[in-house]
Formats: structure tokens, C-alpha cells, sequence
């Protein structure tokens, strides 16, 4: 009889919720990492400030929305 093996992702994740997790958190890194540069090449700490605060309200809806779907037991929207 054959063997069956799960399937592992690219980002190493288990499953389909730990690779969006990973994934959203590689996201929210990468988009920190280009308002940081926007700042030191400009200075601008209102801008810095007020895009902060839109990418972490973003990553936390986007964190809320899978963990949602992990209580409900939906996989992907």
C-alpha cells in the first residue's frame, strides 16, 4: 500500500494556517522594513508614525481574519 505524506510548504508550515501566519509575518516585516528606509531618507516622523500605525492596524486585521478562520475551522477565504 502506498504511503501517504502530509504536504509541507515552502515556508516550512505544517499546515495551510501556520503557512499564512508565516507568510503575513514575512509580509509585515518586509512592509516595516520599507517604511523604516522611507524615514531615514526623508525624516519625516508624522509620515513615519502614520504609516506605522496603518501597517499594524493592517497586520492585525490580517492576523485576526486567520485566526478566525482557524476557530471556525474555514481554511481559506
Amino acid at each position: 500500500a502506498p504511503v501517504y505524506q502530509s504536504l509541507d510548504y515552502i515556508n516550512g508550515a505544517t499546515n495551510e494556517y501556520s503557512f499564512r501566519m508565516k507568510e503575513e509575518d514575512r509580509v509585515h516585516e518586509q512592509n516595516v522594513r520599507k517604511i523604516r528606509f522611507e524615514f531615514r531618507r526623508d525624516g519625516d516622523q508624522e509620515k513615519y508614525d502614520r504609516a506605522m500605525r496603518a501597517e499594524q492596524k493592517r497586520h492585525n486585521e490580517a492576523l485576526n481574519a486567520i485566526e478566525h478562520d482557524y476557530s471556525c475551522g474555514t481554511p481559506w477565504r
